[in-house]
């Protein structure tokens, strides 16, 4: 009897042997590992600048045949001679267009509208009250999208769409102003801020 016992502990203690090997094997079975390899681009994608500026038109007198307004190098900046305003009535007026020719969404987050000055030229120069009484007949005006441009101004450009802008600076019509010289006008800087259009 005592034999037989001890023979039955023996096959017990094999079997659970036999048991934890099994559950070894059937846990290993269940082992995974994933990995994933790649790289990626970081592109300039941001494109905003001027296109399109057009040749100028004039109305009255003005005469832009020596202007030299054109786009730089880096299609940021529009600068030059515009043109010369002679009588009271007289325009001059060119426009160019806003493009996003990148591809990520932009939108004006501000605007500084430049104004005119008005000195007496370098050579054949008027006196300075003269020039500030010519200054006070002269306006520029700004169109961005169809409406007058301003401080507050904002609005979207889209990539791959472009705004119309137009700039027009006049001599108000009515009494000349008598002038012994010529006045030198310049156009303070008008510029837009552009950024990253936020996305939903």
């Amino acid at each position: 009897m005592e034999k037989k016992e001890r023979g039955f502990k023996t096959i017990a203690v094999v079997a659970l042997c036999v048991a934890l090997v099994a559950l070894s094997v059937a846990y290993a079975g269940y082992t995974s590992t994933l990995t994933v390899e790649g790289t990626a681009t970081v592109k300039s994608a941001w494109d905003i600048k001027w296109t399109d500026l057009s040749a100028g038109t004039k109305t009255g007198y003005a005469d832009i045949s020596n202007k030299s307004l054109a786009i730089d190098s880096t299609e940021q900046a529009i600068s030059g001679f515009i043109g010369t305003l002679k009588a009271p009535g007289d325009t001059i007026t060119y426009t160019w267009k806003a493009t996003n020719a990148g591809e990520i969404d932009a939108t004006i987050s501000g605007v500084t509208v430049g104004s005119l000055t008005c000195a007496p030229a370098a050579t054949n120069g008027s006196t300075a009250t003269e020039a500030s009484n010519v200054c006070a007949k002269l306006s520029v005006d700004f169109q961005y999208d169809g409406a007058a441009l301003t401080a507050q101004t904002r609005g979207d450009l889209l990539h791959g769409a472009s705004k119309n802008v137009s700039m027009t600076i006049t001599y108000a019509a009515g009494d000349a102003v008598e002038l012994s010289g010529d006045v030198a006008v310049t156009l303070g800087r008008t510029s837009f801020t552009y950024e990253q259009k936020a996305t939903s």
